[in-house]
């Protein structure tokens, strides 16, 4: 649970105390007044001008003695929030109170900051254990403001239109590892076929825009999406030729070619070194770094390291997240406001 009194004049942030979470789940309004994150699937709102933190969703009634409130598989995705602090947010996994109580499912919420109440604007049980639905559901949920709700489960993506509450189906028959999405969840990549050494197209969708591209190469190019660095896509590029398929197991893609690609299909960054293929790609700060190799007697073997220095588009308003090491707590998570932001403790 969160602690309302980790609001720090002096360091002008929000501590969340020691955590395991690799990364916290927060947004912020554009002009950075107003903050909404997830602590141990409690959703919680910051207000700037009132100085108030307030509870939005918790399955969690106070009573630690309820059986319920200890069934924690469950988490909460943040889609959106404006200036007013309007905010979609959603809910997956079990659901251990409420209408859908027993149940396993996706709730789509909307919160509206003027009477703090909240509005359940969908819901659909699953079968799918929460351990799948964080690896599917957790990584792409997203909601359009126009009506259209989008998420990821058993290999596919789906879009609801609320209006009607019909569902299609905008991608299937992959593994959830096939589908690369940015961090804002807003974009998602995925090949158009669900073995790699058939995949001749990427498909990039951005659901914000709603803009669907195709990259595409020559005859004998393969592709791979291997992440995304902001909502720029890390495209390899292999030859058929020199595609390795084990019989045990998934197709190896040494790529000859690395391309970091726009939501809308440009060319942003090309690497490609003579004789020298791209192995895998990890990215790690401000740098993608490069595991590669060199091609002898039909056969790879490891080559120097090298990486891709890239410049993240940033924000000088932005908040920043922060590891603080303290005495007591060890290393502490702190979200800092904005210089201009002068936050107060009461």
């Amino acid at each position: 649970m969160f602690d309302t009194e980790y609001i720090y004049k002096d360091s002008n942030s929000i501590a969340f105390g020691v955590t395991s979470d690799d990364d916290i789940e927060y947004v912020t309004a554009e002009d950075n007044e107003k903050l909404a994150f997830v602590r141990e699937g409690e959703l919680w709102y910051y207000d700037y001008a009132t100085t108030s933190v307030t509870s939005v969703f918790s399955f969690n009634q106070g009573n630690y003695t309820d059986i319920r409130s200890m069934n924690q598989n469950m988490d909460i995705n943040i889609v959106s929030m404006d200036d007013d602090g309007e905010m979609y947010f959603v809910v997956y996994g079990y659901m251990c109170r409420g209408d859908h109580e027993g149940k396993n499912g996706i709730s789509l919420y909307h919160f509206s900051p003027k009477d703090y109440k909240i509005e359940e604007l969908f819901f659909v049980a699953v079968d799918e254990p929460f351990d799948i639905m964080r690896q599917e559901t957790g990584r792409f949920t997203y909601y359009d403001k126009k009506g259209h709700f989008f998420y990821l489960l058993d290999g596919a993506i789906y879009d609801v239109d609320l209006m009607t509450m019909e569902q299609t189906t905008l991608s299937e028959g992959l593994s959830s590892d096939k589908y690369a999405v940015s961090e804002n969840r807003r974009v998602v990549a995925y090949p158009n076929n669900s073995l790699k050494e058939n995949t001749t197209a990427i498909v990039i969708r951005d659901f914000a825009t709603g803009d669907v591209t195709y990259e595409t190469g020559g005859e004998n190019d393969r592709f791979d999406a291997l992440g995304f660095v902001g909502d720029d896509l890390i495209m390899g590029v292999a030859d058929v030729g020199d595609v390795y398929v084990p019989s045990d197991g998934e197709a190896i893609l040494p790529f000859y070619k690395l391309n970091i690609i726009s939501p809308i299909g440009e060319v942003l960054k090309e690497y490609q070194k003579s004789s020298v293929y791209i192995m895998d790609a990890e990215v790690q700060s401000d740098k993608i770094y490069l595991t590669r190799g060199i091609k002898r007697n039909n056969f790879f073997e490891d080559a120097e390291p090298d990486f891709i220095s890239y410049k993240p588009r940033e924000d000088e308003n932005a908040m920043i997240k922060k590891t603080v090491n303290d005495m007591a707590a060890f290393d502490e998570e702190h979200l800092i406001f904005p210089s201009y932001i002068y936050i107060s403790e009461s």
